[in-house]
């Protein structure tokens, strides 16, 4: 009795102090609370001991593995970790800068040209970019995507070309997270411009269409002139080598573009008052890779060509050596 006894006042007087100290609130509560700290306190030592952040940084970058900036598809280990840490994609693109881009003064911010992208692509299999520029002294435009296995395999030709301005929208590819840049070089100097871009899987993803189908359609070429802009477009699967067959489950091996040449034939002297057909006149080449959309499209504004241009001749080159020409009578 006289245990019980202790006990019961043991409780009352824990009750009231309680009580008159914090409130309503039960002993029950606060041993509750108290079981909660210690999990919460737990929970950020393990995470911090044994659990790595998906945005942590790692330090000594130059003991990362290097991923390949040179063949198809490359290593790609580091992409993930590179999608998120600002460290990692310096690195990278101080790797890519120093293999293609170290012979001529490089300027990093270019205030005359422009490059137009998502700050999140609803698809990474079709990103569509826009660029262009008002210097008048260009002889390539380098399209690179830093975290695509293959970042610097595409480029424009614009030496002799007949474009008085630079304007084009075409779309891409983005395997991961990536920095997109256009660097434009003349003679004597790099110019970039570069946007930060969401989207991934754009490389892997399954092609849209009948497999078996396409290598039968591949190569059809199609154009549209509409106001000052013509579009030219190519009808080709643009098999990357990492994108599986839904219905083997077996990789399907590379085929894409590699080449586009837009030329004209003709080309009209407002001296001389008539066409003038001796020699092809260049628009553009293009050198493509993996980065590019499925169907290639090439949107470029060519305000002068409705009145002075009456050919337009293409040719288009894939990784098969396959090769598809189309000439297009304008006027």
């Amino acid at each position: 009795m006289v245990k019980n006894e202790f006990g019961r006042r043991e409780r009352e007087f824990i009750k009231k102090f309680c009580k008159r100290t914090f409130g309503y609130f039960t002993p029950h509560f606060y041993r509750l609370l108290l079981i909660i700290g210690l999990l919460l306190l737990f929970l950020v030592w393990f995470s911090k001991n044994y659990a790595l952040s998906y945005t942590e940084e790692i330090e000594g970058i130059e003991s990362l593995p290097k991923v390949e900036i040179e063949g198809m598809p490359g290593d790609t280990n580091i992409q993930a970790y590179c999608a998120t840490s600002k460290s990692c994609r310096e690195h990278r693109w101080s790797e890519i800068k120093e293999s293609y881009f170290s012979d001529k003064t490089f300027v990093d911010i270019d205030k005359k040209s422009w490059l137009l992208t998502p700050t999140r692509a609803p698809d990474a299999a079709f990103v569509p970019i826009s660029f262009g520029t008002d210097r008048k002294d260009i002889k390539f435009a380098h399209l690179v995507i830093d975290m695509n296995p293959v970042p610097a395999g595409s480029w424009f030709d614009f030496r002799d070309t007949l474009l008085t301005d630079i304007d084009f929208y075409i779309r891409i590819r983005l395997d991961t997270y990536s920095n997109v840049r256009i660097i434009f070089e003349t003679d004597t100097h790099y110019y970039q411009v570069t946007n930060f871009v969401k989207g991934s899987g754009g490389c892997s993803a399954p092609p849209l269409g009948d497999i078996d189908n396409f290598y039968k359609t591949a190569g059809k070429i199609r154009t549209k002139i509409k106001d000052d802009r013509i579009t030219v477009s190519v009808l080709h699967p643009q098999f990357s080598g990492l994108q599986m067959n839904p219905v083997t489950t077996e990789y399907i091996d590379p085929f894409y573009v590699q080449k586009i040449s837009v030329s004209t034939k003709c080309k009209w002297n407002s001296i001389l008052g008539e066409r003038i057909c001796k020699h092809p006149h260049n628009i553009f080449i293009f050198h493509g890779d993996i980065s590019t959309s499925q169907n290639p499209s090439f949107s470029f504004k060519a305000p002068e060509f409705t009145d002075t241009i009456t050919i337009l001749q293409i040719e288009v080159e894939d990784s098969d050596d396959n090769v598809y020409r189309k000439t297009e009578q304008i006027l």
